[in-house]
This record gives C-alpha cells, structure tokens and sequence, in this order.
C-alpha cells in the first residue's frame, strides 16, 4: 500500500511539471501566429529537444518546424521574460536562442553531450554574417578579435576576468559594444 501511495504521488508530481507554456512563431511571410508549447518540463533537456525542430500548436493544430521553415519562434514566460530562438541564414539547420542582437550579436545553442548524456551549452557570436562559436580555450581571444573596432570597450574586456560568471561578462560586454555604436549613430 505504501509503495502504491508513493507510486502516485511520484508520478503526480511528474504530471504537474508537465506544462503549456504560450508563445508564439514568425513565419518566412512575416506572419506572426499565436500558439503554445507542450513541454514536459522548460529545462535544458527541452530545449537540446528544440535545436533542431520545433512542436507547436496553434489553431490548426499540431506543426513541427525546421529552422530553414520560419524566421523564429519564442516561449513566453512573463511580459519581462521570454526565450526567443532564432533560425539563421549562416547556420540552417539549427535554432539559436538569442540573446543579444546587434552589430555584433549573442546566441546560445543546446544539444545533449552523447557521451555523458546531459546537456551542452555552446555560445555564439554573429558578426558581419560570420558565426564564432566560443570554447573555453579562445573566449578572450575570439571576443578580442570581435572588439578591435571599438578600442574602449576592447580594452574593458582585456581586463576582465573569467573565472567566474563568464556568460554574464560576455552578455554585457556585448551589450555595451552595441550600445557604444547605436550612440554615435544618434
């Protein structure tokens, strides 16, 4: 009796993680469509799910969609907080959640580790229609070579440190690159 009772309440617990999170897509037409996401559970594990097709329901059903097949696609947790994902000219056959988009753009992607099963998490930089994608080994210099053309914020990250909370570095520093021009252009 115990065991059954544990039983129910394990898998109840599994059902209430299950969700559907509201969203929408943006067709190659530029038709933006309302729909929602049936996902067991917004974790990594989803999204590796969603790099390479995504299942949505909007109001004539169910559609799966490669990234070639729309411009891009965004769940919808709260009006100050949504994952966008975005399909690429550069790179087809995959969706990069965005970022930061600007001169010099942030993205990430997300696909399973084959070897240890559990999640990969790879940043990418856009700039002049060329992708760089980042590894532990050349993130200060690649992003280094990104920022020659600004020589204040280049010299702002050659001093940065990380050690610790490097996607937030990254993600600000990019942020203050783009800012920096979207000011002289004003």
């Amino acid at each position: 009796m115990r065991i059954l009772l544990i039983l129910i309440l394990l898998s109840s617990s599994f059902t209430l993680k299950a969700g559907k999170f509201i969203g929408y897509y943006v067709t190659n037409n530029q038709d933006t469509i309302s729909c929602y996401f049936n996902l067991a559970d917004f974790d990594y594990y989803d999204l590796a799910g969603i790099s390479k097709k995504v299942i949505i329901v909007d109001n004539e059903g169910v559609k799966k969609f490669k990234p070639h097949e729309i411009i891009c696609f965004a769940i919808v947790f709260s009006e100050q907080e949504q994952y966008k994902f975005v399909s690429l000219k550069e790179d087809p056959k995959k969706f990069y959640h965005e970022i930061v988009y600007g001169k010099l753009s942030l993205y990430k992607t997300y696909s399973m580790n084959l070897y240890h099963g559990v999640p990969s998490i790879t940043t990418v930089l856009l700039k002049h229609g060329m992708l760089f994608t980042l590894s532990g080994f050349n993130t200060k210099q690649a992003i280094s070579e990104l920022l020659i053309d600004n020589p204040a914020i280049l010299a702002k990250w050659k001093k940065t440190k990380l050690f610790t909370d490097a996607d937030t570095k990254i993600e600000t520093i990019v942020r203050e690159y783009n800012e920096s021009f979207s000011n002289k252009e004003r």
